[in-house]
């Protein structure tokens, strides 16, 4: 399987900026798109946001009494199959379980850790240190700084520490060039760790998105080559609640007017059903 590619960007709730990101996403094939600060339609009870038809649409959030602060896309492909692994908890973070056609599990994170000056001032960091679960991804605004990530500065943010305390617990790595700035006024404040040895991130101004931070893309090689999923699947252990879940995320079922269309649509729910198998059964 080729490289997971995740772009990422804050679009400072711009409807052209969120709309330019996704069809940048497009052009270049990104597998994931992750938006910090999307845009919105002003009444919320329409829970209505920009979309792409080559995209899935994740939110944190069902119903839209506050407004969501990320939002994640994933490729509509094979080789990937997302799933949310929490809603509700906070419209700061959105936790993805994203299943390679090998059967790996990713647990892939949005995050923004809003400013003190704003509402909910740092509720997406609390739930993101005080998470039980290990990350294979996260990316974000993180709003704050430090010298390890930003070579210019010598202050160090607030729980910039706690931060970095809990990269090296949860075994992820900062994948950011340091000295690169990512917002117009200077700083380096969207970061991007991983687990996967090999990953880096780059600085894309080129597709930069017209808002005020620069978008960045990381590169996430060998995703698909563990031996952890060699050996038999153990039926009678399944996981049947992950199973159904998994399954209960995919795609409906188009009308079909012609029999090739049938038969694509067969193998495309054949493999989501080994997908599902893949990830639900432990191995012998």
């Amino acid at each position: 399987m080729k490289p997971l590619t995740i772009m990422q960007a804050n679009d400072g709730r711009g409807h052209s900026s969120h709309n330019l990101a996704l069809q940048l996403a497009h052009e270049n094939n990104f597998d994931i798109i992750m938006i910090q600060e999307p845009w919105t339609f002003r009444d919320l009870t329409r829970k209505q946001t920009i979309s792409h038809t080559r995209y899935k649409t994740f939110s944190p959030l069902s119903t839209w009494s506050t407004r969501p602060r990320v939002l994640t896309y994933v490729r509509k492909t094979q080789e990937l199959r997302p799933y949310q692994e929490s809603m509700d908890l906070s419209g700061d973070l959105l936790q993805l379980m994203v299943i390679t056609d090998s059967g790996r599990k990713l647990r892939v994170w949005n995050i923004y850790n809003a400013p003190p000056s704003s509402t909910g001032a740092g509720n997406g960091l609390s739930m993101l240190l005080n998470s039980n679960n290990d990350p294979f991804f996260v990316g974000g605004d993180f709003n704050l700084k430090h010298p390890s990530w930003d070579s210019i500065t010598s202050y160090a943010s607030p729980q910039s520490s706690e931060l970095i305390n809990w990269a090296n617990q949860k075994n992820v790595s900062l994948l950011n060039p340091t000295g690169v700035p990512t917002h117009r006024a200077g700083g380096t404040i969207d970061l991007a760790f991983c687990s996967q040895l090999g990953a880096t991130c780059k600085i894309l101004s080129d597709l930069q998105t017209t808002s005020d931070h620069e978008t960045l893309l990381s590169i996430i090689p060998n995703i698909g080559n563990l031996k952890d999923f060699e050996g038999r699947l153990r039926y009678k252990s399944l996981d049947e609640k992950l199973f159904s879940s998994i399954l209960t995320n995919c795609d409906r079922i188009p009308h079909l007017e012609s029999s090739n269309e049938v038969e694509k649509e067969a193998k495309e729910i054949t493999l989501s059903i080994r997908s599902a198998l893949n990830a639900s059964c432990p191995r012998t």
